[in-house]
């Protein structure tokens, strides 16, 4: 097995008839694009407790329901 060095890839682009396909990225760097995403995304806690509490009244939508065969 070759060894790492200590510059980090550059990513790789894999294409399939001529469209990319995929990026191939250093495992570092993927690590730290997942911790900068999950810092960044609210978590469902936190998304239900932003929900309005005051039990006030909101516009429905006036749609019939379809109909369906069983």
């Amino acid at each position: 097995m070759a060894g790492r060095s200590s510059v980090p890839a550059l990513p790789t682009t894999n294409f399939w008839d001529g469209k990319p396909t995929v990026v191939v990225i250093d495992v570092e760097e993927h690590q730290r694009l997942r911790s900068l995403v999950q810092a960044q995304a609210p978590s469902l806690s936190n998304l239900l407790l932003a929900m309005p509490q005051d039990g006030g009244e909101f516009p429905r939508l006036e749609a019939r329901p379809r109909d369906v065969e069983f």
